[in-house]
């Protein structure tokens, strides 16, 4: 359908290169609570990570879960 996808996952040394693209993708996606099991330096370079690869018009979507609900 003419999309491109790239996916990551976790697993030993995919931190060091999770996201290290530089305005390659029109949408960020980090669903199904994938976020948030670093450290808090760790956490905040996906951040920046994701800042990078977005187009400058580019959107990120964060799924975290409602802790009143857990």
């Amino acid at each position: 359908m003419g999309h491109e996808v790239v996916g990551v996952d976790i697993m030993d040394g995919f931190l060091e290169i999770a996201l290290d693209f530089k305005n390659k993708f029109d949408i960020v996606l980090l669903l199904f609570t994938s976020f948030g099991y670093f450290s808090d330096e760790e956490n905040f370079r996906v951040l920046k990570n994701v800042y990078a690869a977005l187009k400058p018009s580019g959107h990120f979507v964060l799924d975290v879960p409602n802790t009143e609900f857990l």
